[in-house]
């Protein structure tokens, strides 16, 4: 019974670009959110970090996580929508030593730790096999486990991204509403953003005071390589 994507309600949907930085400035992380107002979800599409792009300013080929670095949020957010068939102009663009900052302000995370993850992470404080609360530095290390055991795969990491992502989510939405502004000017100084400070409050406000539902998937859906940029026009136009 709900409108469909393809509508005038296409408006209610608001698509940006989440970037998580590492100490060179790479996009490890590049991540679609998509605040649906229409079906009341949040959904979260994560692009492999190592997909093989096509980068116009070079006319070359080269790594999705380069274009950051090479020509910082501009050129990345251009680049996503040459390859991607999108049509995105905001982002939101954190280091991960800012992130970790972000989670101990709110009190850390709480995510589900395999066996393989719990020995990865032993070092770390309240880490066992389970649901566990995590500062902020053991989040971020959980967040960008590459290799905690034999089987583990980009797809899996991304996984781990987005379940941190969710559960800031669910953690800010018991935070009072009185709360938000101050939080929001605190998120400011430690990220990049082509958002105003009234935006991103805006949006913090509906996001966390509504029952939205999340979804996450992770792109490309196969073995990854070389993704033609048809083929991931259509695969999200299908989500």
């Amino acid at each position: 019974p709900r409108s469909s994507y393809l509508s005038s309600d296409a408006s209610k949907i608001q698509v940006f670009v989440l970037f998580g930085l590492d100490g060179v400035d790479s996009s490890d992380s590049v991540m679609l959110v998509a605040l649906d107002r229409v079906h009341q979800k949040i959904k979260l599409i994560s692009l492999a970090r190592d997909s093989y792009v096509f980068i116009p300013e070079f006319a070359s080929f080269s790594k999705l996580a380069y274009s950051y670095t090479w020509g910082g949020a501009a050129m990345a957010v251009k680049n996503l929508n040459y390859n991607y068939y999108l049509n995105v102009s905001d982002y939101i663009a954190v280091n991960f030593d800012q992130l970790a900052q972000i989670i101990d302000r709110i009190g850390g995370v709480t995510v589900n730790i395999d066996e393989d993850e719990a020995r990865y992470l032993s070092g770390y404080p309240n880490v066992r096999v389970g649901d566990c609360l995590l500062d902020g530095e053991t989040a971020v290390s959980y967040a960008r486990i590459r290799k905690s055991s034999a089987t583990d795969s980009d797809r899996k990491r991304t996984g781990r991204q987005r379940e941190v992502i969710l559960s800031i989510l669910n953690t800010l939405q018991t935070m009072p509403l009185s709360q938000y502004p101050g939080f929001v000017r605190d998120c400011l100084g430690m990220c990049a953003t082509s958002f105003e400070a009234e935006t991103l409050l805006t949006m913090a406000a509906e996001t966390l005071g509504a029952e939205l539902h999340g979804r996450a998937v992770f792109l490309p859906g196969g073995a990854g390589g070389l993704v033609g940029r048809a083929h991931q026009g259509v695969f999200l136009l299908r989500l």
